[in-house]
């Protein structure tokens, strides 16, 4: 059933922020939000064409991203994990081989 209800969590929270950016208009390609899910983990989205969205979760030992985005948005991704945690990013699980996630 947890997993059940943390799909539907993510769910919604995608569906609200497409939402929300629809409504304030197109914002500049490259710029990276933090959209809270659910206790400590976040997704990071990118907006624009450059790249893709990657998950957060910070924990007691450090930070676990699933995927990485691309080079173009890395100095972003970093400066909105470090308003989340100062811990090291010790796990990078990279869910496909696409050019994106280097």
């Amino acid at each position: 059933m947890r997993t059940a209800t943390a799909g539907l969590t993510v769910s919604c929270s995608v569906a609200l922020l497409a939402l929300s950016l629809g409504a304030q208009g197109q914002r500049a390609a490259g710029e990276v939000h933090t959209l809270p899910v659910q206790g400590q983990v976040y997704m990071l989205v990118t907006t624009g064409a450059a790249g893709g969205n990657v998950t957060l979760q910070v924990g007691d030992d450090g930070v676990l991203l699933v995927d990485t985005s691309v080079p173009q948005v890395t100095n972003q991704l970093v400066a909105e994990i470090r308003k989340l945690s100062d811990k090291p990013i010790r796990y990078i699980i990279n869910t496909h081989a696409h050019a994106d996630q280097e």
